[in-house]
């Protein structure tokens, strides 16, 4: 009888991780540049990204405050988030509703001497694979 119960309780938590898990996938992530400049002699793209909820539930995550980048990545490693200054990094959950979103904007550094850099911004939550905005360009 005991293993019985072990079983369903085991069954039924792999079902809801995998359910919690397959819903963060459906999360979509757009990215644009909304400004470029030039400082001490690096190429920056102000960068405004949205994590979407398309689905009909609610989704959930966490992500820090200020460290974005425990969160956040990019694709090519000739670019670098610039740093924030911040008081008080502490982990958020944050929930979005069916059809809502959350902006979050970051300066991204071009380190190489190539001016004409594309990238893409990656979110991920340690729960699963990294989710991928639209491809953007250093011009």
């Amino acid at each position: 009888m005991k293993s019985y119960l072990i079983i369903f309780i085991g069954c039924f938590l792999l079902f809801n991780c995998s359910e919690k898990k397959d819903e963060y996938q459906k999360l979509i992530l757009k990215s644009k540049v909304i400004n470029s400049n030039i400082y001490q002699n690096f190429k920056k793209n102000k960068v405004e990204t949205i994590i979407f909820n398309p689905t009909n539930k609610a989704i959930s995550f966490n992500i820090m405050s200020c460290n974005y980048y425990s969160n956040f990545k990019l694709n090519n490693n000739y670019l670098k988030f610039e740093n924030i200054k911040c008081d008080k990094n502490i982990e958020q959950i944050i929930t979005l509703q069916p059809n809502e979103f959350v902006k979050y904007y970051f300066t991204i550094i071009n380190e190489s001497k190539s001016k004409n850099q594309s990238y893409k911004i990656g979110f991920h939550n340690n729960i699963t694979n990294i989710i991928w905005s639209n491809t953007l360009k250093f011009n």
